[in-house]
């Protein structure tokens, strides 16, 4: 079972509606102030300075996390500084990267106040939040999938139907599970197992006191990588649900949204983004540790959501 969830996307500003199925997940969002109206647009600021500010996190691997040298790395990470590199050539303009540090807490206030310019990690978009900010194309799609010892028998959404199944609590997966149970989706129903974080989860099914732990699948890679034999266990979907993420952007500034769309559908179309993901996350040693496969529907959404000839940005006027 896929659902997709739905948002929407300022052009002018953008807004695409990718249509919900099955269940709304808008209650999941927070509330945000408005936004303060700045004069100009983020890309004269970028262009007078030389600098573009770039909200990221310090420990979310694979996507972006700290090294004990004190430096930044990540896939995320490595994205925007390829995309202020392309920013550059559009512009002729020499710009730096600066890597601020940002929290779940600060990401969305430190783009309102002016003080970062874009943020990427590995933010869902919601409508709730476009209520604050505005979001770049998507750039990358999460999916909730299944963690289970190797044999197990579970593969798919189905056969979860009378299994104990470890979920964290108040999370998405939790409640969704719950809504399936309630509508006899699964007969008999799921015997959910609720943890205070994902780490308990897999000592609980470790344990052998749950059958399978449900969530997003990067973090069930993580889990699955510091087992003591990750052999003994396997990420499998189909997927529960995906969310689609993008970068975290300055409400109602065209200018601005349209350079960063730009740079990073030019990425797109001449296999710059493709390049910098299959080394994190593809091949016989990836960076981020274990491989991470796109599905052809997120490929196909990555390419198709960029406007015609996106490959000749630097030469458009």
């Amino acid at each position: 079972m896929l659902l997709v969830i739905a948002q929407e996307r300022n052009h002018v500003m953008k807004k695409n509606v990718f249509l919900t199925l099955g269940i709304s997940l808008l209650a999941f969002g927070v509330s945000f102030n408005s936004a303060p109206v700045f004069a100009g647009s983020i890309l004269d600021k970028v262009l007078e300075n030389k600098e573009i500010f770039i909200g990221t996190r310090e420990s979310t691997a694979p996507y972006a996390y700290v090294e004990s040298d004190g430096s930044w790395t990540g896939w995320s990470v490595e994205m925007s500084r390829a995309m202020v590199g392309v920013i550059s050539q559009k512009t002729g303009v020499e710009l730096r990267a600066t890597l601020k540090a940002v929290t779940p807490q600060t990401r969305i206030p430190l783009i309102l106040n002016g003080t970062n310019y874009w943020n990427w990690g590995a933010t869902g978009i919601s409508l709730k939040r476009q209520e604050a900010v505005d979001f770049s194309h998507v750039v990358n799609s999460v999916c909730v999938k299944k963690l289970t010892p190797v044999g197990s028998g579970i593969e798919t959404i189905d056969d979860l139907a009378g299994k104990r199944v470890g979920v964290t609590k108040a999370s998405i997966e939790e409640r969704l599970i719950g809504t399936m149970n309630d509508e006899g989706k699964f007969n008999p129903p799921v015997k959910i197992v609720s943890f205070d974080k994902h780490p308990n989860g897999f000592l609980g099914l470790q344990q052998g006191k749950t059958d399978a732990h449900v969530t997003l699948d990067d973090a069930l890679h993580r889990l699955k990588m510091k087992a003591p034999d990750p052999s003994k266990w396997e990420v499998t979907g189909p997927d529960l649900f995906c969310i689609n993420q993008g970068m975290i952007l300055p409400n109602n500034d065209s200018k601005w949204t349209d350079m960063v769309n730009g740079a990073f559908c030019y990425m797109v179309k001449t296999g710059m983004y493709r390049e910098i993901y299959n080394e994190w996350f593809q091949g016989s040693n990836p960076k981020a540790g274990y491989v991470r496969d796109q599905s052809r529907g997120v490929q196909r959404l990555l390419n198709d959501q960029c406007p015609y000839k996106s490959e000749t940005f630097l030469e458009q006027k």
